[in-house]
């Protein structure tokens, strides 16, 4: 527990009181005020003037263990029901091939993240426990609930018992602005962690302004440090800090602040650069930038209205509640026009009541927009330069605004609470002129005839409102999240492929478009995707042979593999075709071939077994010719028109009338 200054130890006492006595929380008394205010910054640190409704820290903390609860139950349930998508086929194949100790597997940046802590945690789960998505799912919670109390830690430490904190905590908690990359491995492997670190560099700094301990403030750049091993954007905690100490804990003309904060607190941020100008000089000689020319004025100013009007503001309030379904599983934020006013009427009401209200809530909302706008100005020169404006509707891209919107929130309707002896804290005075018109008798006479539910009640309405809202928009989302083509595909074909005791010999190439992108290069293939398989699937590799092939059909049922293409031209001898021994024979194509990757097929009848060798493009591979009716399989890359083969010249006599190149298909069923 913090320590609070005396008139507010007082009102939680007797709230404490209460509880224990089984009583509801009460209005605190207005504490007196314990000095004058100067710039709107308290001298001692206690809050003057305000009425704090304060609860039971016992009860405060079942109720937001509840709201906690609720949040991981349905996005547990949700993630459940989905599966590997995308990008997380590319990292469970980088991390069935490499060893966790490989320096190039670590450092090697991706899409311009540079994330060795990411790949730690993929590398573990692969290797223990192979395309299992309930143990993404178990982790990725697992992760959620710590960052849930946290947050809920950082509130407390910075406002006591207030009861309104729930508010913003249930905000931050369900709002479906973090769904979407806590749900996909591939974006939760960033942003967890990254959300994370933010909490914690908050929570170490206003630890620091509490005790005024230095060493506590200095834990804050190993926290940084940690978040940066999983993605570059942790960097924005040091801009966030740095407005929170300015806003907050410094007083005068914002340069004043700004001079005054960076000097008395030098020695924090001195701590920060040692992690950070390191970090940024290996990130910019190393990591590709992620930096693209802007777009057009026109779709910036799209961008910025879809992301403010149409993403970040309904889901503050639980939205969007209605989604539109993008590429193979997942979706986008697609809130109607109705939806979206509303909304924006609601967020405005409550940003102007409470600047209406108390003098200095402004400062919350500085620095939630701030923050928002620094994220769309990072989002207008990366990302969106290629993909345009429908990137607005993507929650991934301001999964961390979620936590500074509900801080801002906090910020903005709930007075810091208790001492801080590294700074003085900014105060939520109310603004006489409101006080002296609500004393007007007119005023007075009409509030007096209407019911005034306590201040508990409209926060519990509050809370309900925004549970219900938000647990609306994420069962929407299951319906497209649930649908990933990808699992069936791989589960059927990591069952079918354990039932051979000889794992048989696949064609490689592209997985179907639904379960894998093609954009994804050689991660799209059967040999790198398939992978982390206990016993990973043989392929018919550039220079081995096979004399039967199968392949994986669209629904991932192992089938018979023939090959479709470009024939060779009959040989000259009837019965036999081309007649092949010691001699190398040539055996032209019907037509040459394009600069590609081919699969070869050889029919052929021998005499007996013999040794020989397939020559393609000058490329020379040895093979077998069984006794009997056979056939040989191999690759061949780039443009060739012919085909040469010869025998070992032991006597054996092998005929071939069948060669063909090009592409596998399925034939019929395995067994």
């Amino acid at each position: 527990m913090t320590t609070h200054g005396r008139a507010s130890v007082g009102t939680q006492d007797a709230a404490v009181s209460a509880g224990a006595s089984g009583g509801r929380p009460t209005e605190a008394p207005t504490p007196a005020p314990q000095g004058p205010s100067v710039n709107g910054l308290s001298s001692t640190g206690d809050q003057p003037r305000t009425s704090a409704v304060v609860a039971d820290s016992r009860a405060l903390g079942i109720s937001a263990a509840t709201v906690l609860a609720i949040g991981l139950l349905l996005r547990g349930w949700v993630g459940w029901r989905g599966f590997f998508y995308l990008d997380d086929f590319v990292f469970t194949a980088r991390a069935a091939t490499h060893s966790v100790f490989d320096a190039h597997y670590l450092l090697e940046p991706y899409n311009s993240h540079f994330m060795p802590g990411s790949y730690v945690w993929v590398w573990v789960l692969t290797r223990l426990l192979p395309f299992n998505y309930g143990a993404v799912v178990v982790t990725s919670m697992l992760l959620q609930g710590v960052l849930g109390v946290l947050f809920y830690v950082l509130l407390r430490r910075l406002f006591g018992s207030h009861l309104l904190i729930l508010v913003p905590f249930t905000m931050f908690v369900l709002t479906p602005m973090t769904l979407p990359a806590n749900l996909w491995w591939a974006a939760a492997l960033n942003q967890l962690p990254q959300q994370l670190a933010l909490v914690g560099v908050l929570l170490a700094h206003v630890t620091y302004l509490r005790t005024g301990r230095t060493a506590r403030g200095l834990v804050g750049p190993f926290v940084l440090l940690a978040g940066l091993a999983f993605s570059e954007k942790t960097l924005l905690a040091l801009p966030l800090l740095l407005a929170f100490t300015v806003l907050f804990f410094a007083a005068g003309r914002p340069l004043r602040r700004t001079r005054d904060a960076l000097v008395q607190h030098r020695i924090i941020w001195a701590g920060y650069a040692v992690v950070t100008v390191p970090y940024m000089l290996f990130y910019v000689s190393t990591v590709p930038s992620p930096a693209r020319q802007p777009g057009t004025g026109a779709s910036v100013v799209q961008l910025v209205m879809e992301s403010f009007v149409r993403a970040v503001v309904p889901a503050i309030l639980g939205g969007p509640w209605h989604w539109a379904q993008i590429g193979y599983a997942g979706a986008l934020a697609d809130p109607g026009p109705f939806a979206c006013a509303v909304a924006l009427v609601v967020l405005a009401g409550v940003v102007a009541g409470s600047c209406l209200a108390r003098r200095g809530a402004w400062r919350g909302w500085a620095l939630a927009l701030g923050y928002a706008v620094t994220n769309l100005v990072l989002l207008v020169v990366s990302r969106a330069a290629f993909i345009g404006p429908v990137i607005a509707g993507e929650y991934r891209y301001v999964t961390d605004v979620a936590l500074v919107a509900a801080l801002g929130l906090a910020l903005a309707l709930v007075p810091l609470s208790g001492q801080w002896r590294a700074g003085r804290p900014a105060t939520l005075d109310e603004r006489p002129a409101l006080r002296r018109w609500l004393d007007t008798d007119p005023v007075r006479e009409l509030l007096d005839e209407l019911p005034r539910p306590r201040a508990a009640a409209w926060i519990a309405v509050a809370v309900t409102a925004l549970t219900v809202s938000a647990a609306w928009s994420t069962v929407s989302y299951d319906q497209f999240w649930r649908i990933n083509p990808a699992r069936p595909w791989v589960e059927t074909a990591r069952s079918e492929l354990s039932g051979y005791t000889t794992p048989p010999v696949l064609a490689d190439g592209y997985v179907p478009q639904e379960v894998a992108w093609a954009l994804l290069g050689d991660y799209a293939t059967v040999s790198h995707l398939l992978s982390p398989l206990p016993t990973p699937p043989r392929t018919l590799a550039d220079g081995p042979t096979s004399d039967s092939l199968y392949m994986l059909d669209d629904r991932g049922r192992v089938r018979r593999a023939a090959v479709s293409g470009v024939s060779a031209l009959p040989g000259p001898r009837k019965g036999c075709g081309w007649r092949i021994g010691a001699q190398p024979v040539t055996v032209p194509l019907q037509r040459s071939t394009l600069p590609f990757s081919w699969t070869v097929r050889i029919g052929y009848i021998s005499s007996g077994t013999t040794k020989g060798a397939v020559t393609i493009g000058g490329t020379r591979t040895p093979v077998e010719f069984h006794a009997g009716l056979g056939a040989v399989f191999l690759r061949a890359n780039g443009a060739f028109d012919e085909v040469r083969l010869e025998t070992a010249g032991d006597g054996a006599v092998v005929c071939s009338d069948d060669i063909t190149v090009g592409a596998p298909v399925p034939v019929q069923e395995a067994r």
